[in-house]
């Protein structure tokens, strides 16, 4: 059950959202003890994820446990691992030892294939395929529609564009576009 909302005081615009106390960020732990609630980060745009990456990691420092969500309407089996304060939205498909970090947004539509493991503070679009034994290195996006070849590698701070399709390991830090996927630019997100 959500008991308050919280921003940073300098973006405190009402004292309540939908019928719920807003409590300044910098407040949080006074009104709530870490002890006593979890929280959960909501999920930004993904070109502002790094900026949801810092506040998890503040809330986390703080002594917050992070809640997780996985919709109703998502199919995944027992054994699939799911970290903390990350979102698994619906008609999503999490296979057999699929693994989903912390802090991983993992769009509708999405089918993480088998032993796929996606590391922490990643954001995963809609409609994503993201094949058997696949592993994408913390910090990364995937782009709506994109699509992870078996076996690939995409690694730390990677970027994929929308529609691409990846059929070799990447190298940190760049940004990926195209049918096959090739470099396109340096990461600048």
């Amino acid at each position: 059950m959500v008991t308050a909302f919280s921003v940073e005081a300098k973006d405190v615009s009402t004292g309540t959202y939908l019928g719920l106390p807003v409590v300044p960020f910098e407040d949080i732990c006074d009104r709530y003890p870490p002890d006593q609630y979890r929280v959960f980060v909501a999920l930004t745009p993904p070109q502002r994820y790094r900026s949801r990456n810092l506040l998890y990691d503040a809330v986390k420092s703080a002594g917050y446990k992070c809640a997780s969500y996985v919709s109703s309407r998502a199919f995944y089996v027992r054994n699939v691992q799911i970290g903390e304060n990350s979102l698994v939205q619906e008609f999503v498909a999490l296979q057999h030892r699929a693994r989903i970090g912390n802090n991983v947004f993992v769009g509708s539509g999405t089918c993480v294939g088998h032993s796929a493991v996606i590391e922490d503070n990643c954001w995963i679009g809609r409609h994503v395929n993201i094949a058997g034994f696949s592993r994408i290195g913390r910090d990364s996006s995937l782009g709506d529609n994109s699509c992870i070849a078996d076996v690939i590698k995409v690694a730390y701070d990677s970027i994929i564009s929308p529609g691409a399709v990846v059929l070799r390991d990447t190298r940190s830090g760049l940004l990926y576009s195209g049918n096959p996927a090739a470099p396109a630019r340096p990461n600048s997100m």
